[in-house]
């Protein structure tokens, strides 16, 4: 019993004579922490201001060549190449009159964890946001110029001062109902399609 009274009063000795140190170096730690986590969020918001700019050459300076984005269905990936030729493509075709973000947070934390469908390890950033974007007019189809509005999420993983991985998250379905598009049940698309209609 002494021996055992004798063992805890030692530890508990030893961790009161390196509280100092130890929390010193905690302090130390998480300074070199919210450093990189300031970085990552600025590498973020730059690359984010490029995306609502339209500005390819902008964005593929901040991503790693092993870059992939992650969307909103399960298979909704693409690759480094494919996330700009996307974004371009959205300009030519939609023909924005203009983008704008609000960034309500950014968060940037480090997981040691391994996770499915690109949640790696490493250095994060979570973003929040809002997003509106201005479509203009189209003839062709007779849609009204229209801004959209819509919450925005998305985990951008940073390291060595690239994007590896973005994650994002918003309501399409909200985006495409304030562009005018409907949404219909099964039951009502065969009722369409009994008329002649043909979905494409």
């Amino acid at each position: 019993m002494r021996k055992l009274l004798l063992f805890v009063c030692a530890a508990f000795l030893f961790a009161c004579s390196n509280t100092d140190s130890a929390d010193s170096a905690g302090a130390q730690s998480a300074d070199t922490r919210t450093d990189n986590g300031e970085i990552n969020k600025d590498i973020v918001s730059k690359y984010l201001d490029a995306v609502h700019k339209g500005d390819t050459a902008g964005m593929a300076k901040y991503l790693a060549n092993d870059f992939m984005a992650y969307g909103l269905g399960v298979k909704d990936t693409a690759g480094r190449i494919r996330t700009l030729e996307g974004v371009q493509k959205h300009w030519d075709v939609y023909k924005y009159g203009g983008k704008r973000y609000k960034r309500l947070e950014a968060v940037a934390v480090t997981t040691n964890m391994d996770g499915g469908r690109g949640r790696q390890k490493g250095d994060w950033v979570f973003e929040w946001g809002d997003i509106e974007t201005d479509y203009p007019d189209n003839p062709e189809t007779g849609e009204k110029a229209t801004t959209a509005v819509f919450a925005f999420h998305a985990a951008f993983r940073v390291e060595n001062g690239k994007i590896t991985s973005i994650s994002t998250y918003f309501n399409h379905e909200d985006v495409m109902r304030q562009l005018g598009y409907k949404y219909l049940s099964p039951l009502d698309q065969e009722k369409v399609k009994n008329t002649g209609v043909k979905f494409r």
